[in-house]
């Protein structure tokens, strides 16, 4: 049960099921296993590290502010400047490490850092929590679902990378019927990305209401 319980979490926790982000990303994909893994792990990587980032910012330099308006609408400069030191920092590492064979991996960094799926997970562990319309805690966070009085590091990472891992359960659970959804039984005008948009949908609904029982 505890196992069925995480594994819930993980799927309920991924952006494309909470808030449709990333799909794009899921469908690029999911044409080629190979690429599934690849990107799902470069994904979860990126995320976890950029909360982490983004929760030193907040807690040691003192950046709170910026979690208020009008100061919120630099967030999105200030999470793409995370993310960006985050992808040279990687594409560093990996023309030192794997040299000409960095080539090969380029391109999965290229997409999985700079989607809305990483974007979105910095946005959704950072939210202020509101106790009322007049109190607001400014050092408290939802991570994790839980609320947090100051900043957690760990709850941050881990953030990142069930978001991560959630990519990836949803990215398996669509490779599985991809082929299906390309089918000529299917209607022309519905087959292909409409349908794996219907489906996705279903599963999510299906997810949903397994977890609210």
């Amino acid at each position: 049960m505890q196992l069925i319980s995480a594994l819930f979490s993980l799927l309920t926790e991924n952006l494309i099921f909470t808030k449709a982000l990333g799909t794009s990303t899921l469908t690029a994909a999911t044409k080629r296993n190979s690429n599934l893994l690849m990107m799902s792990l470069i994904i979860s990587g990126i995320s976890a590290l950029s909360c982490m980032v983004a929760n030193f910012m907040y807690s040691q330099l003192h950046l709170t502010g910026m979690l208020k308006q009008p100061y919120k609408l630099g967030l999105p400069i200030l999470y793409t400047a995370i993310v960006s030191v985050i992808y040279i920092i990687i594409l560093f590492l990996l023309q030192k490490i794997c040299g000409e064979k960095a080539e090969k991996y380029k391109n999965y960094v290229h997409l999985s850092a700079f989607n809305c799926a990483v974007m979105g997970t910095l946005y959704l562990a950072f939210t202020p929590v509101y106790i009322s319309q007049d109190v607001e805690i400014p050092k408290a966070f939802y991570l994790q679902g839980e609320l947090y009085s100051g900043f957690s590091t760990t709850g941050a990472m881990w953030f990142g990378l069930k978001n991560g891992i959630g990519f990836l359960l949803a990215s398996l659970m669509l490779s599985a019927v991809r082929e299906r959804l390309y089918d000529e039984e299917v209607p022309e005008a519905f087959r292909g990305f409409p349908a794996i948009m219907i489906y996705t949908g279903l599963i999510s609904l299906a997810i949903y209401s397994i977890v609210t029982m």
